[in-house]
């Protein structure tokens, strides 16, 4: 089983020492989650926590911490994260929590470092454990992954010049994938062969539909600045399909040309995406374990007789009355001979961190 039908949660001090349990049967509602390139949420009902006389236990967000456990022996963490919220009546309880991501957006950039040639993950690295100092939450160490299939960029932080999550987005641009699993930060994409299989019949109800998208599909881009022009072209059986993208600020030519190449591997491909109707959800039953449903683990997909290599961008649970059900959002991801080939040419490019692109597509030519 995926996961098990009834949970418990544990309320802990940010480092670690417990303060309350609720039992299965103390919780009315509960759900959680796992996101990719975000922070992800966690949200829970109970049964009143008042004390005899009425009065609240003195619950204190951020300094508090939340953390899901299977009803397994010995218990497996689902989730952690510290505690944004608490509403209590004579009637129940209702809790929110955040990832430990949500203290990006709580942190200024701690050093200033500039950085040449490397894989996003490695100033990600840096930062993540020197934010975890800075907070004293002591328990967490971040796993990083190189991508093998990657581009290496230049980058250059400064301290205080924003807050972590902004600095985080900028590596998203660089093609960052990170997420939070059972309270660990995964900085870098998870390995890139299927790590298991699904089909519709691991899914419930209505099932899973394939949709194809060729609505945003380019290939041929013309990448325009206020001084430079570029142009970045993938082959895509035959076609040439144009668009123009206009970009407020350019860093030079070598990171213009890097960057228009990159836009086309992205929009260069025809997007095949799951669809989970409303109401369809993957069989607790289905033949996995919670700990391989990290977003950007791929999976081998099986539907309408097409096979197809499916990314994991978020997982969801949520757990009512003894019961838990499960959402999934997967998307496709390209051949890895196919990037290979794109990426054979090498090289790096230079990104100073500050400065966003923001990459609007216009009318076709």
């Amino acid at each position: 089983m995926l996961v098990t039908p009834e949970q418990q949660i544990v309320l802990r001090s940010i480092h670690g020492t417990q303060l309350m349990q609720w039992l299965p049967q103390d919780v009315q509602s509960l759900q959680w989650g796992r996101e990719m390139r975000d922070v992800s949420k966690c949200t829970f009902t109970l049964n009143n926590i008042l004390d005899d006389s009425g009065n609240a236990p003195p619950i204190v967000p951020w300094l508090h911490w939340v953390d899901i456990y299977s009803t397994d022996n010995p218990p497996v963490l689902y989730w952690s994260g510290p505690l944004q919220s608490i509403t209590m009546d004579q009637f129940g309880t209702t809790v929110n929590a955040s990832d430990v991501g949500a203290l990006l957006a709580r942190t200024r950039v701690p050093i200033t470092k500039a950085w040449n040639a490397v894989d996003p993950s490695v100033p990600a690295l840096e930062m993540w454990q020197e934010m975890l100092q800075f907070q004293g939450v002591t328990n967490v160490v971040p796993i990083q992954r190189l991508d093998p299939w990657g581009d290496h960029f230049d980058c250059n932080f400064k301290a205080d010049e924003k807050t972590l999550d902004k600095t985080m987005q900028d590596l998203e641009t660089m093609g960052l994938r990170w997420t939070v699993v059972a309270g660990v930060p995964i900085l870098g994409p998870m390995p890139l062969e299927p790590i298991g299989s699904l089909g519709q019949g691991d899914f419930l109800q209505q099932g899973i539909s394939l949709t194809r998208d060729g609505s945003k599909v380019y290939n041929d881009i013309l990448l325009r600045g206020p001084d430079s022009i570029a142009r970045g072209r993938i082959e895509l059986l035959g076609l040439n399909l144009q668009t123009i993208v206009t970009i407020d600020n350019m860093f030079g030519l070598t990171n213009v040309n890097r960057a228009v190449q990159q836009y086309a591997r992205s929009v260069g491909t025809f997007k095949s995406a799951i669809q989970i109707p409303e109401g369809a959800q993957l069989d607790p039953n289905v033949n996995l374990d919670v700990n391989q449903m990290v977003p950007s683990a791929r999976f081998a997909v099986s539907a309408f007789g097409v096979r197809l290599r499916m990314e994991l961008e978020s997982f969801q649970v949520n757990v009512q009355s003894g019961r838990s059900s499960i959402q999934v959002t997967l998307n496709e991801v390209p051949d890895w001979t196919e990037i290979g080939e794109m990426l054979q040419a090498g090289g790096t490019s230079s990104i100073q961190s500050g400065t966003r692109n923001t990459l609007q597509s216009g009318t076709g030519m």
